[in-house]
């Protein structure tokens, strides 16, 4: 399993689900501390079993937003047209 860099809240609801797996808490406290339903920390603890601390993490984490590829294509085509207007020879 790979291991990665949590943040507070990740690794805070780390702290309770390895509570859960240990039988030292149950899924519904968990839930309550936690803020999630109960439903959700029984898919983290399958989602810890299987992946480790990458269950944490958000699959979207490190991704670039998709406003970023907007504002590229707007500079690109601002730029084109700046090209386009620079080679027009007026009369």
């Amino acid at each position: 399993m790979e291991t990665v860099k949590l943040n507070e809240s990740q690794t805070e609801r780390k702290k309770y689900i390895l509570k859960c797996i240990a039988n030292e808490m149950t899924t519904l406290e968990a839930a309550l501390t936690t803020g999630l339903t109960q439903r959700r920390v029984q898919q983290q603890i399958n989602e810890y079993k299987t992946k480790g601390d990458t269950a944490f993490i958000h699959g979207n984490t490190g991704k670039k937003h998709n406003d970023d590829f907007f504002i590229e294509r707007k500079q690109k085509v601002i730029n084109i047209s700046h090209k386009k207007s620079t080679n027009k020879s007026t009369f």
